[in-house]
């Protein structure tokens, strides 16, 4: 019975040391600890001559430290602007992206999806400059 024992706790010590390379760390496929993957979507509404003309702009998703949330939104939203100054930003906001980038790419084909209708699709390869 002792040896059983003996035999169970090598074993559970084996595996350990072989799995001792990812203790605290994330798979390859995750962003590191305390980063997270992102993408943003804003919205402008140019006016002008005419009806009015919506632009829908979407980023590639990035990585990005989790607590900068505000600031790579604001750095957004003044891309977003810029891209028609004086027009009307009706919707400028990032969220997090999906860890898996099959997911990462059907999450922004969605929003696509759901403007491509009402607006000109804008695909940007915008990085937050952190």
């Amino acid at each position: 019975m002792r040896r059983l024992g003996i035999a169970a706790a090598a074993s559970a010590a084996a595996l350990l040391m072989a799995n001792a390379g990812w203790a605290g760390e994330s798979p390859p496929s995750q962003p590191q600890s305390g980063v997270g993957w992102y993408s943003c979507r804003g919205m402008i509404n140019v006016t002008g001559h005419g009806p009015v003309k919506n632009y829908f702009y979407t980023s590639s998703a990035f990585q990005a430290a989790n607590a900068d949330n505000a600031t790579f939104e604001r750095q957004w939203r003044e891309y977003v602007q810029a891209q028609h100054p004086n027009d009307l930003v009706s919707l400028a906001t990032c969220s997090i992206a999906p860890a898996d980038p099959v997911q990462r790419r059907a999450s922004i084909q969605s929003w696509i999806d759901k403007y491509e209708n009402d607006a000109t699709i804008v695909q940007t390869n915008w990085k937050f400059g952190g």
